[in-house]
This record gives structure tokens, C-alpha cells and sequence, in this order.
């Protein structure tokens, strides 16, 4: 938006007419539009990506546990021949 909004205001600005009020109005209801439209793309692909990881993150779960429980088990044989000497 910070990128966007100096070079929309470049190519509009010269193009609004009126008075400086109402092409303040103008431009203030124009950058309102941009911003609107702006926030609901990287709202909607926000969403999508926040779908993909809560996709990702059951499956990846589920690799930890069983990794974890192999790391457990190497950590008590481990532990348990450290015991015996």
C-alpha cells in the first residue's frame, strides 16, 4: 500500500478536476477504494495460506509423535546403559 498509493496519486491526481476541496474529497475516497480492495486480496490469500499450514500441521504432528517416541525410547536405552557401567 505505502508503494502503491504515491504512484496511484501520480497518475490521478492531474486527472481529478474541481476545486482543491472536492478533489481532496476525491482523492480521499479513491485511496479508501484502493485500500478496501487492496485488504481483501491479501485477506483472501492470507486465509489460503493459513488453510495450508493448518493442512500441513496435523500431518506434521503426526510425524513428530512417532519421532518422539523413538527419541524417548533411544534416551532410556541410552540412559539405561549409562546406568549399568
Amino acid at each position: 500500500m505505502e508503494g502503491l498509493l504515491p504512484e496511484l496519486r501520480e497518475l490521478i491526481s492531474p486527472r481529478l478536476k474541481g476545486k482543491l476541496h472536492e478533489r481532496q474529497r476525491n482523492w480521499m475516497l479513491i485511496s479508501d477504494a484502493v485500500y478496501s480492495l487492496v485488504q481483501g486480496q491479501c485477506q483472501a490469500q492470507y486465509q489460503v495460506v493459513v488453510q495450508k499450514c493448518e493442512a500441513a500441521c496435523s500431518s506434521l504432528e503426526a510425524s513428530i509423535r512417532c519421532d518422539m517416541d523413538q527419541i524417548i525410547s533411544s534416551k532410556e536405552h541410552v540412559s539405561n546403559k549409562i546406568r549399568e557401567q
